[in-house]
């Protein structure tokens, strides 16, 4: 990520820019990895009236955030893959910005409180604003 302005042309300059994206293998332990669901089925043989059952594994999308698309050699992406990396970089930033200094409070539950405290405020504020 580039987060300064170039020196050639600094008025060009927008905020962070992403450059690259790396991302990581997670190793979870047996039982918690929380990016596949399990899915027993029980499924009964309508000739003979015995009952199998199945398990299948399925990719959950939203815990896969760590896992970005890998770039060609060239280094050029495609439109798909800038505007994932851009969604990713987004909600990395929100979490890094707003929930990760703020866990105690959603944790206890006092952020939540805040959050709708100042919604009333910003809504009495418009009130006052425009008087009907």
């Amino acid at each position: 990520m580039r987060s300064e302005p170039d020196d050639s042309d600094p008025f060009s300059f927008d905020g962070p820019e992403i450059m690259g994206c790396t991302g990581c293998q997670i190793d979870w332990e047996k039982g918690k990895n929380v990016t596949l669901k399990t899915i027993k089925k029980q499924q009964k043989h309508k000739g003979r009236g015995t009952v199998s059952s199945m398990t299948k594994r399925v990719s959950i999308d939203y815990f896969n955030f760590s896992a970005p698309p890998e770039a060609p050699e060239s280094g050029d992406l495609d439109d798909a893959s800038e505007a994932i990396l851009a969604a990713e970089f987004e909600t990395g930033h929100y979490v890094c910005e707003h929930i990760i200094p703020r866990s105690v409070l959603y944790f206890t539950g006092e952020a939540i409180e805040d959050d709708e405290g100042e919604e009333a405020y910003e809504e009495g504020a418009e009130d006052e604003n425009n008087p009907s």
